[in-house]
């Protein structure tokens, strides 16, 4: 048997161990965290906070459906129960202008309404 012969039977087996391998992890593997189906969001105008459906989402800011004025921002709770709106969402609070009532500019976080 040849070197090039031994070579590739090498080659071979190192290729099907991988796709097994692969194989095993792809269907043991721990599953990944499930998306929320609601997104948390913040009136910009009250302070209010409402769960929308993800899959109802359009543009932003998103319509409130009690009012059907374009004034909710999504946003999060922190651990110390504060509310934030991401930064990656300043534009949007911007874009409000005067409508915003309850996000600060400059920290982003929501004065939310007792």
């Amino acid at each position: 048997m040849s070197a090039v012969s031994e070579n590739k039977g090498k080659i071979g087996l190192v290729v099907v161990l991988l796709l097994v391998a692969g194989g095993v992890y792809w269907f043991t593997a721990p599953s990944r965290p499930k998306l929320s189906d609601t997104i948390l969001f913040v009136d910009a105008t009250t302070g209010k906070m409402l769960e929308l459906d993800r899959k109802a989402l359009g543009t932003l800011p998103a319509t409130n459906p009690e009012t059907g004025e374009p004034t909710l921002v999504p946003c999060y709770r922190t651990e110390d129960g504060k509310v934030f709106v991401s930064s990656r969402k300043r534009s949007v609070v911007q874009q409000l202008g005067e409508k915003n009532q309850v996000i600060d500019l400059e920290t982003l976080e929501v004065r939310v309404q007792p």
